[in-house]
C-alpha cells in the first residue's frame, strides 16, 4: 500500500515538473511571437514612412518643375512682348504695366505652389502620425502572457502531492485501526 502511495506521489511529481516545463516553453513561445509581431509592425511602419517620403519628394520635384516651366513661359512672354513693343515703337508705362502683370502672375503662381506644398506637408505629417499610431497600437495591443507560471504550477503540484500524501497517511491510519480492531474481534471469537 505504501508503495502505491509513493508511486502516486512520484507520478504527481513528474506531472508537476512536466507542467512547469510546458508552462515555461509556452511563455517563451508567446514572448517570441510578440517579438516577431512587434518587429513586423515596426517594419510595416518603416516601409509606409519610406513610401510616404518618396511620394513627398516626387510631389516636390513635380512642383519645382511646374514652377520652373511657368517661370520660363513668363520670361518668354515678356521677351515676346518686349520685342513686339520695340518693333511697334511702344515704350514706357504700357510696357512696364505689361511686365508688372507678368510678375504678378508669376508671384501668384509661386504663392499657390508654396501653399500647395505646405498643405501636402501637413497631409504627409498627418499620414505619418496615422502610420505611427497604427504601429504602436499593433505593438501595445498584444496582451502579456497570462498562462500559468512555472512557480504557480510548481506550488500547485506540491500542494497536490502533500494532499495525496496526507490522504494516503489517513488511509493507512484507518486501515491500521480497522486491522487492529478486526484482529481483536477475530481473537475474541
Amino acid at each position: 500500500m505504501c508503495n502505491l502511495a509513493a508511486a502516486g506521489l512520484i507520478v504527481q511529481g513528474v506531472g508537476v515538473v512536466a507542467n512547469t516545463i510546458g508552462a515555461s516553453q509556452q511563455q517563451k513561445a508567446y514572448a517570441n511571437y510578440q517579438q516577431v509581431q512587434s518587429k513586423a509592425a515596426l517594419n510595416n511602419y518603416i516601409q509606409q514612412t519610406k513610401q510616404l517620403n518618396l511620394r513627398d519628394s516626387q510631389e516636390q520635384e513635380a512642383n519645382a518643375e511646374e514652377r520652373q516651366q511657368i517661370h520660363i513661359e513668363n520670361m518668354q512672354a515678356k521677351a515676346t512682348a518686349q520685342a513686339s513693343a520695340a518693333s511697334s515703337g511702344i515704350e514706357g508705362i504700357t510696357i512696364d504695366n505689361l511686365f508688372a502683370g507678368y510678375d504678378r502672375a508669376s508671384a501668384v503662381s509661386d504663392y499657390t505652389h508654396a501653399r500647395n506644398l505646405e498643405m501636402l506637408g501637413l497631409e504627409y505629417n498627418n499620414q505619418l502620425d496615422s502610420y505611427r499610431i497604427n504601429a504602436l497600437s499593433s505593438i501595445y495591443s498584444m496582451q502579456p502572457y497570462t498562462g500559468v507560471s512555472a512557480g504557480t504550477t510548481l506550488l500547485s503540484g506540491i500542494g497536490g502531492m502533500m494532499s495525496s500524501y496526507a490522504q494516503t497517511k489517513e488511509t493507512h491510519s484507518r486501515l491500521d485501526y480497522f486491522n487492529s480492531r478486526s484482529a481483536g474481534y477475530r481473537r475474541g471469537f
